[in-house]
């Protein structure tokens, strides 16, 4: 997946593979590895080919990510992705609700309240 050896027809076949690959190390208990691939796998380099370039946008690795980092990620790790799904505009509406509650958990109430509010401006 990650040295695009293969030509996809399509982005979603991409996204599908890496999404495997992770389910993969998830089975084999390899949670460093899961982490490690997910948060590559939305960050595309500039070099990638034209049929990749849309990885970055996928909806299902970015909740596969957002899903993983809160539970094996630190609560930094997890915040920046959240910001970074805000900042990309990849967000929907369960993971701005998602992420207040993540950040209402862990008693950052202040952000959690600003979290609200960049939801709200996103839509």
């Amino acid at each position: 997946c990650n040295r695009y050896v293969y030509e996809f027809k399509n982005v979603d076949d991409l996204a599908e593979c890496f999404a495997a690959w992770v389910e993969l190390e998830l089975r084999e208990e390899a949670w460093d590895e899961a982490l490690d691939i997910i948060r590559s796998s939305v960050v595309v380099p500039p070099n990638a080919p034209k049929w990749a370039r849309g990885l970055s946008k996928s909806l299902r690795l970015w909740d596969l990510l957002l899903d993983l980092e809160e539970s094996l990620g630190t609560v930094q790790s997890t915040k920046d992705a959240y910001n970074r799904a805000i900042e990309q505009k990849v967000a929907t509406p369960l993971h701005i609700l998602n992420y207040a509650t993540f950040l209402t958990e862990q008693k950052y109430f202040e952000e959690s309240f600003s979290a609200y509010e960049r939801g709200v401006e996103l839509f």
